[in-house]
């Protein structure tokens, strides 16, 4: 059982492989700035001469929206931002997905820090108003132990008095004791 497949002729094909050479002899020697892709003497109907600036009215309008992508990066809205990004090539856009990442990081850090910082001063404000408050109680808890040893004051003058009332003769209780006359 042996191979049977037919041996195609590929004599056709082998032309097509050869390099395919231009003649170019006629414009070579035509500067670059002389031919233009819309001529002011065309006939056509479907081309006019303001075609070019159009197409050069978009390109500088692409260049300053790209232009304007570099600078307002970490600024611009998600949306417009990828809509620029994919007029970009391919490292272009690498680079500014990584600017545009490390300035999201940067302004998350800074709203961190900010945050934080909002955080202290609270902190800060609170103890110096606990502080004041706590010298208020302080204050107040030196005068009222000084009324404290004052009433205590008081209150042994008036116990030693009832004693010493106490051990004098019924002086009093011989006054209630006396009828009116």
């Amino acid at each position: 059982m042996g191979d049977r497949r037919e041996v195609e002729d590929n004599s056709d094909t082998a032309s097509l492989i050869s390099p395919i050479s231009f003649d170019l002899s006629p414009y070579q020697n035509i500067s670059p700035d002389t031919l233009s892709p819309v001529e002011e003497s065309s006939d056509s109907p479907h081309l006019s001469p303001t075609t070019p600036d159009l197409l050069e009215k978009r390109r500088t309008s692409v260049q300053e929206g790209i232009a304007n992508v570099n600078k307002n990066y970490a600024t611009m809205p998600y949306s417009e931002f990828n809509y620029w990004i994919r007029k970009l090539s391919q490292y272009e856009a690498g680079e500014l997905r990584q600017k545009r990442r490390m300035a999201m990081n940067r302004a998350a850090s800074r709203r961190h820090n900010q945050r934080r910082c909002k955080l202290e001063q609270d902190l800060r404000e609170e103890a110096t108003y606990l502080k004041a408050r706590n010298a208020e109680l302080s204050q107040q808890i030196k005068e009222l132990s000084q009324r404290e040893k004052k009433l205590i004051q008081r209150l042994s003058m008036y116990q030693r008095l009832r004693g010493a009332a106490a051990s004098l003769p019924d002086a009093v209780d011989e006054d209630k004791n006396v009828q009116p006359e």
